[in-house]
């Protein structure tokens, strides 16, 4: 699944995310992001708090959308869990059945 074009958080710029949850556009914006930077590149634009509300939106709504393809791949996987067989099934097989042995002209068994 291809994800939308969106703005990195940290930074600003445009970017494809390689993931569909990615929020930033490269490793240093992610660090960035983790150590308190979330959002940083607003208080260039501190003199426009109209430019600042709408990044904010903009960013706003990014997270949700994220949000709800998240929701929805967790409820898809709850869906498809419930079709699955018990985990004890899936870790250990059971054996295979073991066919009743038989004589060659198609008669009773008899052990001697």
């Amino acid at each position: 699944m291809a994800a939308f074009p969106r703005y990195c958080r940290v930074c600003g710029q445009r970017f494809v995310p390689l993931a569909v949850d990615g929020l930033t556009c490269s490793n240093i914006c992610q660090k960035r992001r983790q150590r308190g930077g979330d959002l940083a590149y607003l208080k260039d634009f501190s003199a426009d708090p109209v430019r600042v509300a709408a990044r904010r939106s903009l960013h706003a709504t990014d997270e949700a959308a994220v949000n709800a393809m998240a929701y929805a791949r967790a409820a898809r996987r709850t869906r498809l869990e419930g079709r699955r067989p018990p985990a004890y099934l899936r870790q250990n097989p059971p054996p295979p059945r073991v066919r009743s042995p038989r004589t060659p002209h198609g008669g009773d068994f008899v052990p001697s």
